[in-house]
């Protein structure tokens, strides 16, 4: 019981040592990057599989979820889940799985089931401190027993917590775990390769390979960056098994171009057939940080260049999720025409109230704070893409648009309304958690 008592106080420590931590410290790049480097993909070419037996040259409509959080992730293992890659793919294969809270053999009290199996999903474990989590989470690491696993797993009052392995407080810091990873991180380098290994292995082992294509799984991970204690997240998609030897995280790459240029150098560029996109997800959570022009004082070459990385390497924006709606928002500064009924569905923020962040950007969106702003909305993304386009002759906001879970039970697809069993492990494991305002949440999309 004393494991399910901590998950509350460990937030509320977060929270605060994240704001502490970012009042004092500022990003330093490149202090995390892994040594040695992260190896390129290998010259490989992906698996053959056999034509699709209902292909069909007006393209067919498929369903799934590239949002999905299993134990490997911080905030997964850290609110008590311990649904496992494997098992988050037999979920979305229509499989019965168990959801916290767990009996004493740790087995899943509360049986989940979807009603129609899903035609695709991807795993996405937070890149930033999955290592971390790794040694925590299995028993006979080096570090299972080490006071900051016992408090991180619930069992100790003493340790770091959740805030020695939140990946907000690592890429603030642009630093691996200290007291986990030795001085020269191999241990927790080792420990990540294991975690993206079953990763991959669980993805390999579900992907339908017949004429039938009954279920596609894609490799894939959350690079989690977090400037101003602000959500400015992506998932990184890849097409094929053919990946590079780690996930780039935010403690490598410190702002996305980093992320879009190091994809580029260990996947696209690279002789075999890796390939990979990244999909900004609840860019409502960034303070105005995730779809801004340029900036007219740097040279339009440069402006340019990177305007067209970013559109080659983010075709797609997740618009839905548990944690709002990102397509539009009534009453943002600088955004003409009437209201949209249809743009007051699903905020995060409430309707009226809420602090507008104009032409700024704001502190502070994952501990409550922060603001609204236009430019992450991506309605209005596509008319700042226009106005890029006519000043650049490159559009980097030619957006598809998606919609995912995020959940943190490693239940892919989980969105029903009339039986949805949470997202957050054990903060919302009970009904009446589900159903307090002040979760601030939805099923998804």
């Amino acid at each position: 019981m004393l494991r399910y008592l901590m998950w509350g106080t460990f937030a509320v420590l977060l929270l605060l040592a994240v704001a502490a931590v970012y009042t004092m410290r500022t990003l330093a790049p490149g202090k995390g990057d892994w040594q040695p480097a992260i190896a390129a993909a290998p010259a490989a070419k992906a698996r053959e599989r056999a034509p699709c037996a209902d292909r069909s040259p007006t393209r067919n409509a498929y369903f799934g979820d590239l949002h999905v959080h299993t134990t490997y992730s911080w905030d997964g293992a850290g609110r008590g889940m311990n649904t496992t890659p494997d098992q988050a793919y037999r979920f979305a294969r229509g499989e019965s799985i168990g959801i916290p809270p767990y009996d004493t053999d740790g087995q899943g009290m509360r049986q989940v089931q979807l009603d129609r199996p899903l035609d695709f999903a991807a795993v996405t474990d937070h890149a930033e401190s999955i290592g971390e989590v790794n040694l925590c989470i299995t028993e006979g690491s080096k570090r299972f027993d080490s006071e900051l696993c016992r408090a991180f797993r619930g069992e100790s009052t003493s340790g770091s917590g959740l805030g020695g392995l939140s990946p907000m407080l690592a890429m603030m810091t642009a630093r691996r775990s200290e007291d986990l990873c030795n001085e020269d991180r191999r241990l927790c380098r080792d420990a990540s390769l294991d975690a993206w290994q079953v990763m991959q292995d669980a993805a390999e082992r579900w992907y339908d390979r017949s004429d039938r294509c009954s279920f596609t799984t894609f490799h894939g991970y959350e690079y989690t960056w977090a400037p101003a204690a602000n959500r400015v997240h992506r998932n990184v998609i890849f097409r094929n098994e053919v990946v590079p030897e780690l996930p780039v995280s935010a403690i490598d790459e410190t702002e996305p171009e980093g992320l879009w240029r190091r994809l580029r150098e260990l996947c696209l560029d690279t002789e075999g057939d890796c390939d990979a996109l990244a999909i900004p997800h609840n860019p409502n959570h960034a303070s105005g940080r995730m779809f801004m022009l340029s900036d007219p004082s740097e040279p339009v070459a440069q402006r340019r260049e990177r305007a067209q990385l970013r559109a080659a390497m983010e075709p797609l924006v997740e618009m839905m999720q548990i944690k709002g709606e990102s397509e539009c928002r009534n009453g943002l500064w600088g955004v003409t025409g009437a209201p949209d009924e249809f743009c007051d569905l699903e905020k995060w923020d409430a309707l009226s109230g809420a602090k507008d962040c104009e032409d700024g950007v704001g502190f502070g969106k994952s501990i409550g704070r922060g603001c609204v702003s236009r430019t992450d909305h991506a309605r209005y993304a596509l008319a700042a893409g226009l106005q890029e386009q006519r000043e650049l002759g490159v559009n980097p906001y030619r957006l598809g648009f998606i919609g995912s879970t995020d959940t943190h039970n490693g239940i892919p697809g989980d969105v029903e309304e009339w039986d949805w069993a949470g997202s957050t492990g054990m903060n919302d494991a009970a009904p009446e958690q589900r159903l307090k305002p002040r979760i601030q949440r939805n099923p998804g999309g």
